[in-house]
């Protein structure tokens, strides 16, 4: 623990050191190589609000990524890699859709299923998912999103097919998806420096988590008669956790 700590690595990244630690422990004990398990160290962990951008940051940050995706006569690469609409999907999707980056990865057109009535939006049920795998229901404006980036990928030659994935669909075996993820995160960061948003006011770190985080407090500030619960299942996280890393920012 003072090893890891001394590197700089955060208390909850320790932990889940610990974590892995004690399960090798635990297996050691149960084939007969320890007499008794050792007490494993408690790491103290302090929670810190998640970094996210106000309305007019969000705005600024789109601009920037369609300035970049679209400028004429200048290419903008991330390790090789030009940054196309896709990325100003990416932004704008995750924003209205509440997703982990982890989600938007995997998401293929299969697990999307437009509503229109009596309301509008997009229920998502995915493969799977970090925690619970229970159906996500968008924003209204996720709806357009969703069909604007359809046809932008087929004007550039891109599969729309219903086992496709949404995202980086060139990209197109499971176990390479982590190239999309990759690609999507470093390419953000590209974005989010450009439009001088790297950091918060507090001097939190934006990633492209960030977006995820944007989502839910735009719903906690924005939205009328929000229900924690309600919420909270929606965005696969608990009433406890947007009491903890959100709703802190609030007064």
């Amino acid at each position: 623990v003072t090893k890891l700590a001394g590197r700089g690595l955060k208390p909850a990244t320790i932990k889940v050191h610990l974590n892995l630690i004690h399960k090798i422990l635990i297996l050691a004990s149960r084939e007969g190589l320890l007499d008794r398990l050792p007490v494993m160290p408690k790491v103290k962990s302090v929670d810190s609000p998640r970094g996210w951008f106000n309305e007019d940051e969000y705005e600024l940050l789109k601009k920037t990524a369609s300035d970049i995706a679209f400028s004429k006569g200048e290419v903008h690469l991330v390790r090789k890699e030009t940054i196309t609409y896709e990325m100003v999907h990416v932004i704008w999707f995750m924003t209205a859709s509440f997703l982990r980056p982890s989600d938007m990865k995997m998401l293929r057109h299969r697990n999307i299923q437009i509503v229109k009535t009596p309301a509008l939006y997009l229920r998502i049920t995915t493969d799977t998912s970090k925690t619970v795998n229970r159906p996500v229901v968008t924003m209204d404006n996720a709806v357009s999103i969703y069909e604007t980036l359809i046809e932008d990928h087929k004007k550039h030659g891109k599969p729309v097919g219903k086992e496709d994935f949404v995202f980086f669909p060139e990209i197109t075996k499971d176990q390479d998806r982590w190239k999309a993820m990759d690609r999507m995160g470093r390419q953000f960061d590209y974005i989010v420096k450009a439009a001088g948003l790297k950091k918060s006011p507090n001097g939190e770190e934006r990633t492209i988590y960030s977006l995820r985080h944007t989502a839910i407090m735009f719903r906690l500030t924005k939205g009328e008669n929000i229900d924690l619960l309600t919420l909270a299942r929606n965005a696969r996280t608990s009433v406890e956790m947007i009491e903890r890393f959100y709703a802190r920012h609030l007064n």
